[in-house]
């Protein structure tokens, strides 16, 4: 009899083990969708420059508790999201993933190469491009400014 209840007891602790072990995994998974839900609802104020939920709700034509309740159940109505992204001009690929796709983009074979190259470079390299195209792109805009001026001096005097 008393061996009998050592197995029922084992039985008990190594399913007790399992549920708790899946349970941990479901925590897991939850806390993630969880804050992908938080992070799309970041990436919904940022879309619409709203700097609080309030904001957010009222940008939305919600009310505060649509948000409250979204954040509980861990759910944003999928087409409020394609609205809002054709509406502001944003990826929808961004909004729901914060990944920006090229798929929608019209890439050169000219652009792949360069794009190729620059990922092939370490970070201190491809900072010292981005601060070089930055400049080049500021020298650029002053020259357009500098023949805009002198376009106007011309005709104050002529």
């Amino acid at each position: 009899m008393y061996n009998k209840t050592v197995s029922v007891s084992t039985y008990t602790y190594k399913l007790y083990s399992q549920l708790r072990a899946k349970s941990n995994h479901f925590a897991s998974v939850l806390g993630k969708f969880m804050s992908e839900t938080l992070e799309v609802l970041n990436r919904l104020a940022t879309a619409l420059n709203a700097k609080n939920d309030a904001e957010l709700a009222r940008k939305l034509e919600v009310n505060t508790s649509t948000i409250a309740t979204w954040k509980a159940r861990n759910t944003i109505p999928y087409k409020l999201c394609v609205e809002i992204a054709k509406r502001e001009k944003v990826s929808l690929d961004w909004l729901l993933t914060g990944e920006q796709s090229l798929a929608n983009a019209t890439l050169t074979t000219r652009d792949c190469a360069i794009i190729d190259l620059f990922r092939a470079l370490d970070d201190s390299q491809q900072q010292k491009i981005y601060a070089f195209i930055q400049d080049e792109k500021r020298i650029a805009e002053m020259r357009e400014q500098l023949n805009q001026l002198l376009q106007l001096q011309t005709h104050k005097t002529a």
